[in-house]
C-alpha cells in the first residue's frame, strides 16, 4: 500500500459520517443548532485511536507556524496540568485548528444518537442540550434520524485495527488510545518550535 493510501478507509468513514449528519442538519434544520462559533462540546479532552491520530498529526503538521506554536503551548500545558480550561488544545478562539481533520467524534457532537446501555442493555437516545430544546421542536425521533453511535464506533475500530495491522505493522497499538494533547506534542516537537 503506498503512502497516500494509509487513509483510504478511515477518509472513507468521514466522507459517510459528513453525508449522514448532512442530511440529519437538513432533516432537522430548526432544531439543530450547531453553528460555527458553538464551543460547547470542545470542552472535553478527547482521546483517539492510533489511526485518527495519525490522520490529524499530518494536519496538524500543515498548520501555519504561528497555529503551530499555540496549539504546542496549550498541549504542554495539559500535558504539565498548568491549563486553567477544559478546552480542547485544538480549540482556536471559537473555531477547531484542525476543523476538516476533525476526529470522528467531534463530527458527531450535537446530533441525535443512539447506543446501548451498558447496564441495562436497552437502547438509549442523546442529543445535546442545545438542539431540539426550543419551545414547539420537540420531534419524536426514529432511529432512522439518529447516528447508531455503537454500529459506527465499531467500524471506526476496526478501521484502526486494520491500519495497525498492516500500515504500522503492529496490531498491539489498535488497543491504544492517544489523548490529543499527545498527538500536538508529538507532531510538533520535532519541528523545532
Amino acid at each position: 500500500m503506498q503512502i497516500g493510501e494509509n487513509f483510504v478507509h478511515y477518509k472513507k468513514l468521514l466522507t459517510d459520517v459528513e453525508l449522514l449528519t448532512k442530511v440529519l442538519q437538513k432533516h432537522f434544520a430548526k432544531q439543530i443548532t450547531c453553528h460555527l462559533g458553538c464551543t460547547s462540546c470542545c470542552y472535553q479532552q478527547l482521546s483517539l485511536f492510533q489511526v485518527e491520530a495519525d490522520f490529524i498529526s499530518k494536519a496538524v503538521k500543515k498548520l501555519t507556524p504561528e497555529t503551530q506554536k499555540k496549539l504546542l503551548l496549550a498541549a504542554q500545558a495539559i500535558e504539565t496540568q498548568t491549563n486553567t480550561s477544559e478546552a480542547c488544545p485544538m480549540l482556536d478562539g471559537l473555531a477547531c485548528s484542525i476543523y476538516e481533520s476533525r476526529p470522528i467524534i467531534c463530527r458527531t457532537h450535537g446530533f441525535p444518537i443512539t447506543f446501548k446501555d451498558d447496564e441495562s442493555q436497552e437502547l438509549s437516545l442523546d442529543v445535546c442540550p442545545l438542539n431540539f430544546s426550543e419551545e414547539g421542536d420537540a420531534v419524536e425521533l426514529n432511529l432512522t434520524d439518529t447516528i447508531d453511535i455503537d454500529r459506527l464506533n465499531l467500524r471506526l475500530a476496526a478501521i484502526n485495527y486494520t491500519y495497525c495491522r498492516d500500515i504500522l505493522a503492529d496490531s498491539k497499538k489498535s488497543a491504544e488510545r492517544i489523548p490529543m494533547f499527545e498527538i500536538i506534542i508529538s507532531a510538533l516537537t520535532n519541528l523545532g518550535l
